[in-house]
């Protein structure tokens, strides 16, 4: 009933006009990686010198090298069994909340080394051109929340960068220039500010076609990408003006090397798969919604835990997965709130009691529950989307009546069955509401709660 429900809807509701520019749904562009040799204007693609995706032997060598130095340390940075490896992001708004989407990924991720502290430096409305000043104030903050963490500067090893720039100057390349100088203070500032900051990952924007304001919009967030390929290539050729290497002189910068790469060309699919839609965006066509912020926190959760440079010091766990339950996106707004997830306990083995449920719906009325074992994204109206893949749905799904308090609650029992540890499937509640988001095509109305990412643990 469910799949027929949501296919239905599927095939005949359009996303509801906004602020956004909708209608820019591609610019025919490719992505750096996959631009490789081929030419932009005048400029070789890829990510790295000649349009390679990978660092030059002799770069990847140092990274790792750097790796390797990134260990515990006390809070005067001395070598400490005890001590802590800091992980800092620093960037605008679009980087806060990316990275404070991808630090509840892994918050509960069993791998991740517990010497491992991870701390947000990213700030609204703080670009590029205020971090390449050494007194911003924005360094201040940064420094705030390095000791309400309980770590210091001299723990900071690792950082993540990710930057733009509010006015940038008109007209290619003269912005793709002066992010690039910006980055480069930033760099500098960074290995003068945390003196056993090792390693820097930086990236670029996501797809900027839904801007609502013309200067914001494509191709800009694409041609930024050459800001952050002629940076590193910069020290990949040797200006000293960001040497990381001690013999070679005066270290200036950490080592540089790209994170994950966001841009996609809108709705066209890179080949990884990724693609981005207009619902994936805030009003303003730049912001990402929640679950715009998951798809960056996903891309950074594989980077970390699969690239070469960096799985020296972020895993390291115990191996055990953490029962959690993630919630993924939000819920729709109904005349009672926004509907949440709840959950009753944490999904551990043998749990069978454990139970989902969602708040803030019309009492009385009926309410599935519908399980997945992927995501995708679908906005049905203005701010009610369908978070799991109809294309991996569950065969099952479990009905119940929302209760006098609005509140809807299924039992989900969890066996003891020791091979169920760490498995990772989705759940999505929808209530069928005559004030719900109108669905014309079957005739019906509905509420959908967000989404939840279970994690079965020990």
């Amino acid at each position: 009933m469910l799949r027929h429900l949501l296919r239905g809807c599927v095939l005949t509701f359009a996303v509801q006009a906004s602020a956004q520019d909708c209608g820019f749904t591609s610019i025919g562009l490719l992505p750096l990686p996959e631009l490789g040799t081929g030419t932009y204007q005048g400029w070789t693609g890829g990510l790295y010198p000649g349009g390679s995706n990978v660092p030059p032997a002799a770069h990847l060598q140092a990274g790792l090298l750097a790796a390797a130095a990134v260990q515990p340390r006390d809070g005067n940075g001395q070598l400490s069994p005890n001590g802590s490896m800091v992980l800092l992001s620093i960037g605008m708004s679009n980087t806060t909340q990316e990275f404070s989407a991808w630090q509840r990924i892994s918050a509960i991720d069993g791998d991740r080394n517990p010497r491992l502290v991870v701390v947000d430096g990213a700030q609204g409305s703080q670009d590029a051109a205020v971090f390449a000043n050494p007194n911003a104030q924005a360094w201040t903050v940064v420094d705030q929340r390095l000791a309400a963490s309980g770590v210091t500067a001299a723990q900071v090893q690792v950082v993540w960068l990710k930057q733009a720039l509010m006015a940038p100057p008109a007209g290619f390349p003269a912005h793709v220039l002066a992010l690039q100088s910006d980055l480069q203070a930033i760099a500098q500032n960074l290995r003068a500010r945390f003196p056993n900051l090792r390693i820097c990952y930086l990236s670029s924007r996501t797809y900027g076609g839904y801007a609502f304001h013309p200067d914001r919009k494509e191709p800009l967030s694409f041609e930024t990408g050459f800001a952050v390929q002629r940076l590193i290539a910069a020290q990949i050729a040797g200006d000293p003006a960001l040497n990381h290497d001690p013999a070679q002189g005066s270290v200036m910068a950490p080592w540089l090397a790209w994170g994950p790469y966001l841009w996609a060309d809108g709705v066209v699919p890179r080949a990884d798969g990724l693609a981005w839609y207009c619902a994936d965006y805030q009003d303003d066509g730049i912001h990402p919604k929640p679950y715009g912020r998951h798809k960056v926190a996903l891309l950074l959760d594989a980077f970390f835990r699969s690239e070469p440079t960096a799985v020296s010091w972020y895993l390291g766990g115990s191996g055990v997965p953490i029962p959690a339950v993630l919630p993924i996106g939000s819920g729709c707004t109904t005349p009672r709130g926004v509907v949440g997830l709840l959950h009753n306990s944490l999904p551990r083995l043998g749990n069978s009691t454990f139970a989902l449920g969602a708040n803030r719906l019309t009492p009385g009325l009926p309410a599935v529950l519908a399980f997945a074992d992927g995501l995708d994204r679908l906005e049905l109206v203005r701010g009610c989307e369908l978070y799991l893949d109809l294309n991996r749905l569950w065969p099952a799904s479990l009905f119940a009546l929302v209760g006098a308090s609005g509140t809807v609650q299924y039992p989900v029992p969890i066996p003891s069955t020791p091979s169920l540890a760490g498995l990772r499937f989705y759940a999505q509640w929808a209530c069928l509401d005559p004030v719900g988001a109108p669905l014309p095509s079957i005739g019906a109305s509905l509420w959908l709660g967000p989404a939840g990412q279970v994690r079965i643990g020990p």
